[in-house]
C-alpha cells in the first residue's frame, strides 16, 4: 500500500468515527429533550401537609390499572380517581374502547386508607406539560395497593402572566374541603 492510500484510508476511518459518535450524541439529546422528566416535590405545600401520613378517604374512589408504558412510576402501577376528578371522564372513555388500555380494578369505598409516600412533579419532553402527582399505599379490604392520584393543574393564565404561585388544586378524595389557594411547584429537571 502506498503512503497515500495508507492516508486516505486513516481519513475514512476518522470520518466513520466522528460520523458514529454525532449520530451517538444526536440520539443522547434526542433522548435527553423528549424523555419524561421528574422531581420530587414532597417538601412544596400543599404536599408537605399530607406526605408521610395515612389518610382516611372521605368519599368513593375507583381503582384503575393503566398498561405499562402510561404508568410514570413503575413503583406504583395502580391510579386512584374520584368522580370529580378531572381525568375521570378520559378514563372512562379509556375502559370502553374496543381494545382497551386502562382497567377497571375496583371501586372502593369511603373509609379506605391512604398513606402518602412522595410526590412527584412529572414533565413529559414531548408536550411540555407537568402534572404533580402523589404516590401511596392504599389499604383497602385486606389488600394494598401501590397507587398515583394526579393532583394539580397549572392555572395556564397565572403561568403565562410569571405569577409563582400559579398551580390549585381540586379536592382530594382524602380532604374535608377545598384549598381555594395557588401554589408555586417546580419544574420537573433534565436527569
Amino acid at each position: 500500500m502506498s503512503a497515500q492510500q495508507l492516508r486516505i484510508s486513516k481519513v475514512i476511518k476518522m470520518l466513520i468515527v466522528c460520523l458514529i459518535v454525532g449520530i451517538a450524541l444526536f440520539v443522547l439529546m434526542l433522548y435527553g429533550s423528549i424523555k419524561t422528566r421528574s422531581t420530587n416535590i414532597s417538601r412544596y405545600a400543599p404536599f408537605s401537609t399530607y406526605i408521610g401520613q395515612t389518610w382516611v378517604l372521605k368519599e368513593e374512589t375507583h381503582l384503575f390499572r393503566e398498561d405499562e408504558i402510561y404508568v410514570l412510576d413503575s413503583k406504583h402501577p395502580f391510579t386512584l380517581l374520584d368522580r370529580n376528578h378531572e381525568q375521570w371522564a378520559y378514563f372512562q372513555d379509556r375502559v370502553a374502547l374496543d381494545a382497551p388500555d386502562v382497567k377497571a380494578i375496583a371501586k372502593v369505598p369511603a373509609g379506605a386508607t391512604l398513606k402518602l409516600d412522595k410526590a412527584m412533579q412529572y414533565t413529559n419532553g414531548v408536550s411540555g406539560f407537568s402534572s404533580p402527582t402523589v404516590l401511596g399505599i392504599l389499604s383497602y379490604n385486606g389488600q394494598q395497593y401501590a397507587v398515583s392520584y394526579r393532583w394539580g393543574t397549572l392555572d395556564l393564565a397565572k403561568s403565562l402572566g410569571k405569577v409563582a404561585n400559579c398551580w390549585k388544586f381540586q379536592q382530594a378524595p382524602w380532604q374535608e374541603k377545598v384549598d381555594t389557594a395557588h401554589y408555586a411547584l417546580p419544574d420537573a429537571e433534565w436527569w
